[in-house]
């Protein structure tokens, strides 16, 4: 079985290098989408890609877009299962990690979240909130992400409920990942929020999106902001 591995990016060149450095020779394709970063953080400056690293560009700062971004990964993606983690996520033992998910039967209708350790907080663990594992045919049964949240940091567990008409989740105890920072809304680093971020949605797209935790809508409109693939200089 073969596995791609997505991550987004927004001007944190040193966990996007890590990340790349901890699993790219361990999975059999890696997609980053740079979430419209400025320039002087712009995703070539730091990765080329590669016949397995695949570099995507949002091409302007929309605000928080990860959402966005992880369509468009999963649009771009190769083989069947795909595992979306954030770029300041990585396993531990990620060769190890790898190849205990490649030996697993896994199903098509199942997302796979992690075990997730906070090392800041004394080695605490909780159940994988937004990085996990799952099929193509799955992810797309939804419809992906909604788009009309965009700017907003917030969405996942609206897409997870989604997702519960179409198949089950289970937790994957046995699969270790660290989170190597606070989440970025918590950091004291102004430029890894963008100031296009919003705070509140209309009601209209509010709405749009908590009636599809009812009745999904597979067929929404998705990749709604310009974006381009980056080739090797």
């Amino acid at each position: 079985m073969k596995i791609s591995l997505g991550t987004t990016y927004y001007n944190n060149p040193n966990n996007i290098l890590n990340f790349v450095k901890t699993h790219q020779d361990y999975v059999d394709e890696l997609i980053i989408v740079d979430d419209g970063s400025s320039n002087s953080y712009h995703i070539y400056n730091y990765i080329q890609p590669t016949e397995k690293v695949k570099i995507f560009r949002v091409k302007n700062d929309y605000g928080f877009n990860s959402h966005g971004c992880r369509n468009l990964i999963m649009t771009k993606a190769n083989n069947d299962f795909v595992i979306l983690l954030d770029s300041d996520r990585q396993f531990v033992d990620p060769k190890s990690t790898i190849d205990k998910i490649k030996q697993k039967k896994l199903r098509y209708n199942l997302l796979y979240r992690f075990t997730a350790h906070v090392l800041e907080c004394g080695n605490r663990t909780h159940t994988s909130v937004n990085d996990f594992l799952i099929s193509k045919n799955l992810f797309f049964s939804a419809g992906g992400y909604d788009e009309e949240w965009i700017g907003f940091r917030d969405g996942d567990r609206q897409y997870f409920e989604q997702l519960k008409h179409f198949g089950d989740e289970q937790i994957l105890s046995d699969i270790h990942m660290l989170l190597t920072r606070y989440p970025s809304k918590f950091e004291n680093d102004p430029k890894i929020i963008s100031d296009r971020d919003i705070k509140n949605i209309p009601k209209t797209k509010y709405d749009i999106v908590m009636n599809r935790i009812e009745i999904p809508n597979p067929t929404k409109k998705i990749l709604t902001f310009e974006w381009e693939e980056i080739t090797c200089k």
